[in-house]
C-alpha cells in the first residue's frame, strides 16, 4: 500500500469504529510494502461455506477479528489455516482444498453474482428469489441491524409484485428470460478487472491483487 492508500483506508476504518463500535489494531497501518488482498480470505471462506452457511459466517467473523482488531496477515495461507484450525477444521485437508481449480472457479463466480448485481462498496446485502443468478442490492454500506428486516420485507413484496405480472406458461409457471451463471474470470463485462486469456492450469485466476479485491472488509463505502 502506498501512504496515500493507507490514509485512505484509516479514515474510512475510522468512520466505521465511529458508527459501528469496530475495534481495530492501527499498528497495520506501520506495515511496510503490504499487499491488501482480499481474494484470499475469499477463497478460504467458500472452502468454510462448503460446510454450511452457519460455519462460513462463524469463520467470517473470525477472519474479521483477526485482520482489524488483531493485525493478523489474512492474506497469508499459513495464517488461513491457522484460522480454519482454530475454528475446529482439519489444518492439512484445508490447506489442499485452498489451491484446488474447483475453489478458484467458485469464488469467482461469487465474484460474477456481486458484480453484476452492481456491487460498488462494502458491505452490502444482496438478495435473490431464484436460480437465475438475478440479484439485487439491498443496503449498501453500514446499516444498524434494526433497519435490515424492514428493508427485507419491502424488497420481497416488491419481488412478489413483479413476479405476479410475469407472464405464465402452459404450466401456470411465471416465465422468465434465460440467465446464464457465468464466473466473473470469463466475464469481458467488468471495465474494472479485465482478464486476459491464458493457457493451462492458471486460468481464470487473477493476475494481481487489484483483480482480486473484490470482497473488501466494511470500510463502509
Amino acid at each position: 500500500m502506498t501512504e496515500g492508500s493507507k490514509r485512505e483506508i484509516r479514515e474510512h476504518w475510522e468512520h466505521v469504529q465511529e458508527a459501528s463500535g469496530q475495534p481495530f489494531d492501527w499498528s497495520f497501518f506501520d506495515r511496510e510494502g503490504f499487499v491488501y488482498d482480499t481474494e484470499p480470505v475469499s477463497r478460504t471462506t467458500v472452502v468454510i461455506r462448503r460446510q454450511g452457511l452457519d460455519e462460513a459466517l462463524n469463520f467470517l467473523r473470525r477472519a474479521h477479528t483477526a485482520f482489524y482488531a488483531q493485525n493478523r496477515d489474512v492474506t497469508n495461507a499459513e495464517v488461513l489455516a491457522d484460522l480454519a484450525s482454530e475454528a475446529g477444521h482439519d489444518r492439512a485437508q484445508f490447506l489442499e482444498a485452498l489451491q484446488s481449480e474447483d475453489l478458484w472457479q467458485e469464488t469467482w463466480t461469487d465474484f460474477a453474482i456481486s458484480q453484476r448485481a452492481g456491487v460498488r462498496g462494502f458491505p452490502f446485502l444482496i438478495a435473490g428469489t431464484d436460480e437465475q443468478a438475478q440479484y439485487s442490492i439491498l443496503t449498501h454500506g453500514f446499516q444498524q441491524v434494526e433497519r435490515v428486516p424492514l428493508t427485507l420485507e419491502q424488497w420481497l413484496e416488491m419481488a412478489q409484485q413483479s413476479a405476479s405480472a410475469l407472464p405464465r406458461d402452459a404450466q401456470g409457471q411465471a416465465s422468465r428470460p434465460t440467465t446464464t451463471r457465468r464466473s466473473f474470470a470469463a466475464d469481458p463485462r467488468s471495465p474494472r478487472w479485465r482478464q486476459t486469456p491464458r493457457r493451462g492450469r492458471s486460468a481464470g485466476r487473477p493476475r494481481n491483487a487489484r483483480q482480486a479485491r473484490l470482497i473488501d472488509p466494511p470500510t463502509g463505502r
